[in-house]
């Protein structure tokens, strides 16, 4: 025969092992799943965090937009103004030119009235001699 050694051990100690790994592999696993759960849920508070942000920003930018908007209509309105005030002074400008050229006309229709009229009283003159 063929020796083999034996022992005797209690199994007193070996189930209470068996009874303390089960427990231990319960509380990894429901320490697994608290775990898993805790970090869906900063996930979850994370995400609604940048939801709000973004939706206060989105916020933010539409009433830069509207500000935006509403300048440009006041940059218009003044450049509009600007621009009829350009046209208005250029026909002034252009009915003070009209004038001026009158006036010229006018000097130089003057001027020669009064050569004209020194020419007839010259000649009056001469008629007023001979009498």
């Amino acid at each position: 025969m063929a020796s083999e050694e034996f022992e005797v051990i209690p199994l007193a100690p070996v189930r209470r092992l068996e009874k303390e790994l089960a427990e231990l592999r319960k509380q990894v696993k429901t320490t697994d799943e608290s775990s898993l759960f805790t970090q869906v849920v900063d996930i979850l508070k994370t995400n609604q965090q940048i939801v709000d942000t973004m939706s206060s920003r989105q916020s933010e930018l539409i009433q830069k937009i509207d500000q935006t908007h509403q300048r440009m209509d006041k940059l218009c309105n003044t450049l509009d103004e600007l621009v009829d005030a350009l046209i208005e002074a250029a026909e002034e400008e252009v009915k003070k030119e009209e004038k001026s050229e009158k006036l010229d006309q006018i000097a130089d229709q003057n001027a020669a009235l009064i050569s004209s009229l020194n020419v007839l009283s010259k000649e009056l003159g001469k008629m007023g001699e001979r009498k």
